[in-house]
């Protein structure tokens, strides 16, 4: 998801990144604000920036943040609520675990773009893409396949964006990624 984005951006950073994998991954910001409209209506955008902009001006007079929740079910407020985000993103958490994030972060997303940076890649990267994703979109992890082309292995996935993290598809996600990595590092 995130961190999918988060190897990408960093392999165009630092060439010293032999190979990465991103599953799953969110490779652009304003693409998934598109689809969060899509899904949950303008208000729910509208809400989340209003929100994002008194986190950071809470933040500058040294006050606690404003947080929000991260997941809902549909029609709840959080920064994702897509029909599969409560019952995937919860199967993946500890109890301990605590459903929040600081709203600042419905002010970056749009900017957050890693599929922009494909031509600084350098090495090998598999790029697992959910092709029903409901909250990083598909297409622009193919996009980003698309560009940096012989260095991409692109494997795709007919499930939903929290599937590849449990059960037989996370081994089969697994499985793909151990072979990428012994026919590129070996």
């Amino acid at each position: 998801s995130f961190s999918g984005g988060h190897v990408a951006t960093t392999a165009a950073n630092d060439s010293r990144i032999a190979a990465f994998a991103a599953q799953g991954p969110m490779m652009d910001g304003q693409a998934a604000v598109f689809g969060l409209i899509g899904y949950a209506g303008i208000g729910c955008v509208l809400k989340m920036t209003a929100y994002g902009v008194a986190d950071v001006l809470k933040s500058s007079l040294g006050m606690a943040p404003v947080t929000m929740p991260i997941m809902a079910r549909p029609g709840g407020f959080a920064a994702m609520s897509s029909h599969d985000t409560y019952d995937g993103y919860g199967a993946i958490q500890p109890s301990s675990w605590k459903n929040e994030m600081t709203s600042r972060m419905a002010l970056t997303l749009p900017l957050y773009r890693p599929v922009t940076k494909a031509s600084k890649i350098r090495c090998p990267a598999l790029i697992q893409v959910c092709m029903k994703d409901s909250v990083a979109p598909a297409s622009a992890a193919i996009k980003l396949a698309q560009k940096l082309g012989s260095k991409a292995t692109l494997k795709q996935y007919d499930i939903g964006h929290f599937d590849i993290y449990v059960g037989k598809d996370f081994e089969t996600g697994v499985a793909d990624q151990l072979a990428f990595y012994r026919k590129v590092l070996l």
